[in-house]
């Protein structure tokens, strides 16, 4: 029997963590241009702090997102095998 159960449950997630992705994305984009346009009265620690936390969580959605997709895959491939 197939798991077509098991395929649509894991596109669902890989849907939704698109989405986190693109949250995470946007939010990155935002602080760097907020940062650009007021670069001399930010505090550079302070900047890259914040950059990089924004980077961080960019980064653990990507990473979330790849191994759904992964996940994905493999259940799709044995799926086609039965």
């Amino acid at each position: 029997m197939p798991n077509t159960s098991g395929i649509a449950r894991l596109s669902e997630q890989a849907d939704r963590l698109l989405e986190h992705v693109e949250e995470a994305q946007s939010l990155l984009t935002a602080i760097i241009l907020h940062i650009e346009q007021h670069a001399a009265s930010l505090s550079p620690a302070n900047a890259q702090s914040v950059t990089l936390e924004a980077h961080r969580q960019f980064s653990r959605a990507d990473r979330k997102l790849l191994k759904c997709k992964l996940r994905l895959i493999h259940e799709r491939s044995r799926h086609e095998d039965k």
